[in-house]
């Protein structure tokens, strides 16, 4: 599949200005995804609310911080691009 510099697969689905959070309970990990555009406040208060979110419920979980566009195979399969 091709991918031009200003598209990726995950820009379909998730805005590029956002960060997001995602639990993936098989690999026991918080995927804390940065879009392209999306502010470094943004990128920091998401960061913060993921480790407080893996302190409350997900304590055995690794953190793993991923940019658009560079996102590995094992995300992909998570939110169906794979």
């Amino acid at each position: 599949q091709c991918e031009s510099p200003e598209y990726s697969a995950t820009s379909v689905l998730y805005p590029s200005n956002s960060v997001l959070i995602f639990l993936d309970q098989l690999s026991k990990t918080l995927w804390l995804w940065h879009g392209s555009e999306a502010e470094p406040r943004l990128k920091f208060i998401a960061a913060r609310k993921s480790s407080n979110l893996r302190d409350r419920i997900a304590i055995d979980y690794k953190i793993s911080a991923i940019d658009e566009k560079t996102e590995p195979d094992e995300f992909k399969f998570l939110i169906g691009l794979d």
